[in-house]
């Protein structure tokens, strides 16, 4: 299961770095989706939530704490498992929020596969 919450698509965070290259310095923005991208799924793991064979995307705002308004907008598992994993990531504190990040919406598949996305409103 650590090794799905570890897989980050490194196409996506250039993009996403792009996206906020102007705000955020690029290392920052990879360094700051990988924190969150472990975060979330260390909490998943310790709420027992096992996405095992099943990929949930969630979409949220980046805050100066961490994300916020995390939900579910892909999913192969059920309507169960989105909620609770909208449960458990409902507010999710990442540490070192890069400044150019905070109002950036920010899409984390969980799962088999993980393609992240980042974008200033």
């Amino acid at each position: 299961m650590k090794a799905m919450f570890l897989a980050v698509s490194a196409a996506a965070v250039l993009f996403a770095a792009s996206a906020s290259e102007a705000a955020a310095p690029r290392g920052a923005v990879k360094d700051f989706v990988d924190r969150a991208h472990l975060e979330a799924g260390h909490r998943l793991a310790a709420a027992g939530v096992d996405l095992k064979d099943q990929q949930v995307t969630v979409k949220a705002t980046v805050s100066t704490d961490g994300l916020r308004s995390v939900q579910v907008v892909n999913s192969s598992a059920s309507r169960d498992t989105e909620r609770a994993v909208e449960q458990v990531l409902k507010r999710l504190a990442v540490k070192d929020v890069p400044a150019g990040l905070v109002g950036a919406s920010v899409t984390i598949p969980l799962g088999d596969g993980a393609v992240v996305q980042a974008r200033n409103p």
